[in-house]
């Protein structure tokens, strides 16, 4: 019965412990380089300048510069409420007029 069991091992199976240990890190480590090598090749290709992507800078250079203008508004609206709070009478009116122009048309 014994040599029945021999004869359904695989052809690994037969092999010494040592030879399947070694199989195993031979195969191990090819298929770590393998998995290496194609992950360098797409982190390559995902890194790559497309044409698609100037388009795309375009953009990116409209919304820096917008974002430049709106922290620039927002700048001098605030330093306007600095100084209509400090008491500088050149803003107060002039922010005083916007919000009498204002006032009326906001709904109740």
């Amino acid at each position: 019965m014994d040599q029945d069991e021999r004869k359904k091992e695989s052809k690994i199976e037969k092999l010494p412990l040592e030879t399947r240990r070694l199989i195993f890190w031979i195969v191990l480590i090819i298929s770590a380089a393998v998995l290496v090598v194609v992950w360098i090749f797409s982190l390559n290709l995902s890194l790559s300048i497309k044409p698609s992507d100037a388009s795309e800078d375009v953009r990116l250079e409209k919304i820096k510069s917008d974002l430049k203008i709106f922290f620039q508004t927002t700048g001098e609206g605030l330093q306007e409420l600095k100084n209509q709070f400090s008491g500088d009478d050149q803003s107060t009116s002039t922010v005083a007029t916007t919000s009498q122009e204002i006032i009326p048309s906001l709904p109740n």
